[in-house]
């Protein structure tokens, strides 16, 4: 099992934590944990590398995941809704 640390302002967190509680989770770190399986589960993996390295994966990780938390994109509610 990988442990991943992931390193939040103190307002990132205050609006995850407002998501977690909005949405039912436990705790937010169960809310952060779930948001990351979802994009890594619902990701299109390309049939060939497409040539980034691991870094540049994982900023464009961390800049999705920080988009998500500024409450850019999509509401989760939305896109829920189209996946059903």
């Amino acid at each position: 099992m990988y442990n991943l640390s992931l390193s939040l302002t103190d307002e990132q967190l205050q609006r995850a934590e407002i998501k977690a509680r909005r949405l039912g989770y436990a705790s937010t770190d169960e809310y952060l944990h779930d948001v990351l399986i979802e994009v890594i589960d619902d990701t299109d993996l390309p049939d060939i590398d497409d040539g980034r390295s691991h870094e540049e994966i994982l900023e464009s990780l961390k800049s999705s995941l920080r988009q998500a938390l500024r409450g850019e994109g999509r509401p989760v509610e939305e896109l829920l809704r189209e996946l059903n």
